[in-house]
């Protein structure tokens, strides 16, 4: 997946394509994860940058046991849940090659294996942190919504930590 070539739009070629996608976009039949707006020359540590964005965000939400989703423990007119972060964070790496998402997942699975490990270590139960469950919730929304499958993202942590998930605080 990703903006691995081609051009974002119908080709110019064929004007009917191009009428039957813009209908088609305009009656909701497309799909707007997958879409590809904009093509850009190779960018170094596009996946950093988004890695570093959504670990700072990740930080400001708490879990809803009753929705089921993160949400900003702060209620004021900056106030989010998760989804408008994982559909974003879905279009943008979209708009890149392929290697940028491997290479967020890649950094997000470190992450998630070193409080592990920093956890444990101090004696802790490992997988039991807030900063883990709120990686693994945002995965799992990222997984439904971009259509990745699990065992994708189960290449760059333990499958094991999706299967306590629910034990987490």
């Amino acid at each position: 997946g990703g903006g691995d070539g081609g051009g974002g739009g119908a080709d110019s070629k064929h004007p009917l394509l191009a009428e039957l996608t813009a209908y088609l976009e305009r009656c909701g039949l497309s799909d707007a994860y997958s879409k590809i707006y904009v093509t850009t020359a190779p960018l170094d540590h596009v996946a950093l940058l988004v890695f570093l964005l959504v670990v700072s965000q990740l930080r400001q939400l708490d879990y809803s046991r009753h929705l089921g989703v993160l949400y900003s423990r702060k209620q004021n007119k900056r106030s989010f849940d998760e989804t408008p972060l994982v559909v974003g964070v879905i279009t943008v790496l979209k708009q890149f090659h392929s290697s940028h998402t491997q290479h967020f997942l890649a950094y997000l699975g470190q992450y998630v294996r070193a409080h592990v490990n920093a956890s444990a270590g101090d004696g802790g139960g490992g997988a039991e942190s807030v900063e883990v469950r709120n990686v693994l919730m945002f995965l799992e929304h990222y997984s439904k919504l971009s259509g990745t499958p699990p065992k994708v993202i189960e290449n760059y942590m333990p499958a094991y930590l999706f299967d306590s998930r629910g034990q987490l605080p």
